[in-house]
């Protein structure tokens, strides 16, 4: 699966994860864990697999976007 936007992934295990920053071909974030900790990560654009990091963390599916910075998600209604 390629990475090629910021915003929430799931991964093989029960975790989720954050993608904020894509730097060539690495993208760097955090696995969010059932407790709310987290855990600095960097995974391979290409594919979605943890670098130096158990399987279960690889990045299986696109959850959802992040919205930009000083803009809302859904539009403001009258």
């Amino acid at each position: 699966m390629l990475i090629d936007r910021i915003g929430d992934y799931g991964t093989n295990g029960f975790e989720s994860a954050h993608i904020f920053g894509l730097r060539g071909a690495n993208c760097i974030g955090y696995i969010i864990q059932p407790d709310g900790g987290k855990i600095a990560a960097v995974w391979h654009s290409k594919d979605g697999t943890r670098i130096n990091g158990p399987a279960d963390e690889n990045l299986v599916r696109f959850v959802r976007s992040a919205p930009a910075k000083g803009q809302r998600r859904f539009p403001r209604r009258c």
